[in-house]
């Protein structure tokens, strides 16, 4: 059945189909993110609301309502930040794979051509940039951490 929605590959010619064209491919790789990033929030919601800080609010006379937004989802985001923060790099890998099975042009698309065409200079620059690409994605991760959470401080 060809419902002929989005389409299943190529990359467009303008800028709203290039956009156009990236619905199945970012869904694809989000869906590879979202369970294990919506299973360990929901752990961690449950663990902050069974505490006793979420406990002594409510029994303050605070609404449940305000007493998940203000102590809950505080306490659970940090969890959010740090498996978020884990998965970039299965992000990396799985754009690499999404490229190659959409058609889309890409730096993922250049590294399998260079790995078949035994380039090993243009392989050895785009692992690099992969590298610190995922390096800065954890140093981010480090510094939003330091903001979610007051505890952790950024320094010595």
């Amino acid at each position: 059945m060809n419902l002929g929605i989005f389409p299943v590959g190529g990359y467009g010619s303008n800028f709203g189909e290039h956009l156009y064209s990236l619905v199945l491919p970012g869904l694809a790789v989000a869906l590879t993110i979202c369970p294990v990033l919506i299973r360990s929030l929901t752990a961690a919601l449950n663990d902050s609301m069974s505490a006793e800080y979420t406990n002594f609010a409510l029994s303050k006379g605070l609404s449940r309502k305000r007493t998940v937004i203000d102590y809950a989802f505080r306490n659970a985001g940090i969890t959010g930040v740090s498996i978020l923060g884990i998965q970039v790099g299965h992000l990396v890998g799985g754009a690499l794979v999404v490229e190659n099975v959409f058609a889309i042009p890409g730096v993922g698309s250049l590294l399998m051509e260079a790995v078949l065409a035994r380039d090993y200079d243009v392989v050895q620059a785009l692992t690099v940039i992969f590298g610190v690409l995922v390096v800065l994605v954890y140093l981010l991760t480090d510094v939003v951490y330091s903001i979610v959470d007051p505890r952790v401080r950024l320094g010595a």
